[in-house]
């Protein structure tokens, strides 16, 4: 898949998990990067190939999203806030890596976590989205392991396996051609 069609598909599905999961209204907004985000969560995943997607808010919007999906008038505690963001990551997740490794694909992807102040993956995504949400914004971002300089955090991008993963028991199919790199 050409970085422009993973973009295309990595803008895609944070539009419609912020849409139909957040019910926050979003957009495409290619400008410059963002100030610092209020929060952050990623989702390392491994499966075809390796990776992490990371979602960043900014602008106040955290807030309002979680109220929206836990039907609520009012931003709830911040750590409810922080669940909600994990989860929004997990679902963008889910529903770009079809895109990445192909519908037939399996991934397994590992607890989503909130990541503010935690550096980003090393190297350049292999897909970044910006969009406007509401009074905010969204970035979100993905790594694929073999594009750039590699992941270089938690254990993924030298051989070892992800951490969130290991003790996962291993695949007892026939390797396939690698669609990820």
């Amino acid at each position: 898949m050409s970085a422009a069609a993973l973009g295309a598909a990595l803008e895609a599905a944070a539009v419609a998990t912020l849409e139909q999961l957040a019910f926050g209204f979003a957009y495409a907004e290619p400008a410059a990067s963002p100030e610092p985000a209020d929060a952050a969560a990623e989702v390392a995943f491994e499966g075809p190939c390796r990776g992490v997607l990371r979602l960043r808010l900014g602008g106040g919007v955290l807030p309002a999203l979680a109220a929206n999906m836990l039907g609520q008038d009012e931003g709830p505690a911040e750590a409810l806030q922080l669940d909600a963001l994990a989860e929004i990551a997990n679902v963008v997740c889910g529903n770009v890596l079809p895109h990445v490794g192909g519908t037939r694909a399996v991934f397994r992807l590992g607890s989503p976590r909130t990541a503010a102040g935690e550096p980003a993956p090393r190297g350049e995504p292999a897909a970044r989205a910006r969009l406007a949400v509401e009074d905010g914004w969204a970035e979100v971002a993905l790594w694929l392991e073999g594009r750039g300089q590699g992941l270089g955090v938690g254990g993924q991008g030298n051989g070892n396996p992800t951490p969130e993963l290991s003790g996962s028991s291993p695949d007892p199919r026939p390797p396939t051609p690698d669609p990820c790199p």
